[in-house]
């Protein structure tokens, strides 16, 4: 029975400890329809219950807070050949196992303090305070819970990760003309165009060209905001729900949209 409610069953918890919570779709991960997501998170023990009490067969949408990373594992091999390659290790630290793969809850060094983060790693996903994790306690599609294996304080990240998490600073190219600053859109905003790029897409069936369509309206984006990255990483993660939740989808349109950028077709 616990199962069948996991957000009554565990949010409550996870709160009382200090985490920021808000509740997605039963056995899903994308944030119930009307909702800002994890712009809605909190620790507020009056929000969850309510929460707890409205959708109690929700999973656990988590937040890391400011200054920490989920490192969000579902190709453990790729990634720990990456890491040995460089000599970095993750020291003992709090640790899920999901629906896939694991979660390693860190801190991140203190010369990160502020700065933006790279979005993804060989094998992995960042999931920073501007994106969220499922917690423990929610289940996979499978059937799989999340569950906590190693309940340990989270641990911070060697300085040595700190080169390899920054994220680069993009130079312009030579002989580019300059441009005005793109204009930056808050979290609301970047949810938005989100939400407005599912409706445009709603009506194209499978085969009529939606793929080739959404490769077109990130190209759009991209020379609305100036290649604006958090933008771009939230509209291709919706991507995957129109597209039937392909991970591989994401990551071929990940690398399609930063070629077209280091290239410089996209201005």
């Amino acid at each position: 029975m616990l199962h069948s409610y996991p957000f009554r069953s565990h949010a409550p918890a996870l709160a009382a400890q200090g985490w920021e919570v808000f509740p997605t779709a039963p056995r899903g991960k994308a944030p119930l329809a009307g909702s800002h997501g994890h712009l809605d998170a909190t620790s507020d023990p009056s929000v969850v219950a309510r929460w707890a009490r409205q959708h109690p067969d929700s999973n656990i949408g988590l937040r890391p807070s400011e200054g920490h990373v989920v490192l969000d594992l579902d190709h453990a091999e790729q990634f720990r050949a990456w890491m040995d390659e460089r000599g970095l290790t993750i020291p003992p630290t709090r640790t899920v196992r999901t629906g896939r793969g694991w979660h390693y809850y860190a801190k991140v060094p203190a010369a990160l303090s502020g700065r933006p983060l790279v979005a993804r790693l060989p094998g992995l996903d960042l999931k920073s305070s501007r994106s969220y994790v499922l917690a423990p306690g929610s289940i996979a599609k499978t059937g799989r819970i999340y569950r906590v294996v190693r309940d340990l304080p989270v641990a911070t990240l060697p300085d040595a990760w700190t080169e390899h998490l920054a994220r680069p600073t993009r130079p312009r190219q030579h002989g580019a003309s300059p441009k005005a600053s793109a204009p930056e859109l808050s979290e609301i905003e970047i949810i938005r165009e989100g939400q407005a790029m599912v409706r445009h897409f709603a009506i194209r069936q499978a085969g009529s060209g939606r793929r080739a369509a959404l490769q077109g309206y990130l190209f759009g984006v991209h020379q609305r905001l100036g290649g604006h990255e958090p933008t771009i990483e939230a509209l291709i993660r919706v991507a995957v729900e129109v597209h039937g939740k392909n991970e591989a989808d994401i990551r071929r349109l990940a690398s399609w949209v930063a070629e077209q950028h280091t290239a410089g077709a996209i201005q």
